[in-house]
């Protein structure tokens, strides 16, 4: 197959996009930051996976796929929705250029950047505990996962 950068940048673009958005939400509503959380990280867990056809890449998605299911975890546990988060289980097999897995990463990058301080904040104005609890945790998870694909993250392994 030919190396392509159509589904990455189109994965990073909609990553791209929700990071854009967080500014602009209400941490104080706590199920819409979830569920902002919980759409960037299935976003974010496709850029990964399209990023790992690079080579280069495939050792910090293993490490960073183990941090992307302790956030499931968390939000699902936070959240008062039926449906709970599903990640995607692969990619849909394109190659791509190295140039569209790096914008990938980058995208991933900032998404974390940005959610981090998002549920931190969101954490910080939720009034149920275990909830607040949850949030708060999840912003140390954020940096974690944006950590993880800079490389600064490698003991992260499935075992």
């Amino acid at each position: 197959m030919a190396a392509t950068s159509s589904t990455a940048s189109s994965g990073a673009d909609r990553l791209t996009a929700m990071t854009a958005g967080l500014p602009d939400a209400s941490p104080a509503d706590t199920e819409d930051a979830l569920g902002r959380l919980a759409g960037g990280l299935v976003a974010a867990s496709a850029c990964g996976l399209a990023a790992a056809a690079d080579a280069r890449w495939r050792s910090r998605r293993a490490n960073a796929a183990v941090l992307e299911s302790s956030i499931a975890c968390y939000l699902d546990r936070a959240g008062d929705r039926a449906v709970r988060i599903v990640l995607p289980g692969r990619s849909d097999g394109e190659d791509l250029s190295p140039a569209a897995a790096d914008a990938a990463v980058e995208a991933i990058a900032e998404f974390c950047r940005a959610a981090s301080p998002f549920a931190r904040t969101a954490g910080e104005a939720c009034p149920d505990w275990p909830v607040r609890r949850d949030l708060l945790h999840l912003a140390k998870l954020w940096r974690e996962l944006g950590e993880a694909w800079a490389g600064r993250r490698p003991s992260y392994r499935r075992r």
